[in-house]
């Protein structure tokens, strides 16, 4: 016969959403889907005068896209150790475009950068968790064959 647990000890908790689960990600994915959509306004904008600054800065925007994308959605895009390099990379070459390149071709102030790069700074967040904290995202990764890369 199998003992009851003794009356003194508390139950476990099983409630609350279930690591890796879709409802963990919500505030991710409205944030990724938000940004997203400011981000492509501004391409928008860029289009009207084409600037070389411009177009590097719109590439690592959408390299940061991309990630911020995988990880709030959980999906191993390209490999691991490229997020890894990319989470250093993204934000100093954010903050090499806005406080020197920007400054000298005169298309902006350090202010308003500072104030971008501050309400994107989430993204940052999410693109060195996704290449250094999310292990679980590139499990399956492995598992698949290397021709199907």
């Amino acid at each position: 016969m199998k003992e009851a647990p003794p009356p003194y000890e508390a139950p476990k908790p099983d409630g609350g959403p279930v690591p890796g689960s879709p409802s963990a990600r919500v505030g991710w994915k409205v944030y990724a889907i938000a940004i997203a959509a400011v981000q492509i306004v501004g391409f928008l904008f860029d289009l009207r005068k084409i600037d070389v600054a411009e177009v590097l800065d719109d590439l690592v925007t959408v390299i940061g896209m991309v990630g911020l994308l995988g990880y709030a959605y959980r999906r191993p895009i390209w490999r691991r150790r490229i997020w890894m390099l990319w989470a250093v990379l993204f934000p100093v070459s954010n903050a090499m475009i806005g406080f020197w390149v920007y400054p000298h071709i005169g298309t902006g102030g350090h202010t308003e950068y500072l104030a971008a790069m501050l309400l994107f700074f989430p993204q940052y967040l999410a693109v060195f968790r996704y290449g250094y904290r999310s292990p679980d995202i590139w499990l399956d990764l492995r598992r698949l064959p290397p021709s199907s890369l």
